[in-house]
């Protein structure tokens, strides 16, 4: 199964990512989430968030890799 991954969209899931981590911890940081079932919520979306982070971090990470060892083969 070949997944095609284009920058944009990785850019938008970083970007996303960011904005969603830096926004739960300000909300924990204001203590808008006091109540238990927000604070299991905002952990499980929060984990969710930095996974997809690593993951996406993992694919540019193999996707460099893949074209830099691509290019040293063409010469």
């Amino acid at each position: 199964m070949n997944i095609r991954i284009t920058e944009s969209q990785v850019s938008f899931t970083l970007v996303f990512n960011i904005i969603l981590i830096v926004t739960l911890s300000l909300l924990m940081v204001s203590g808008y989430v006091t109540n238990p079932p927000m604070v299991l919520l905002s952990y499980i979306l929060g984990s969710f968030g930095v996974g997809v982070l690593f993951t996406t971090v993992y694919v540019l990470l193999c996707h460099a890799w893949n074209r830099s060892k691509r290019g040293k083969r063409r010469t």
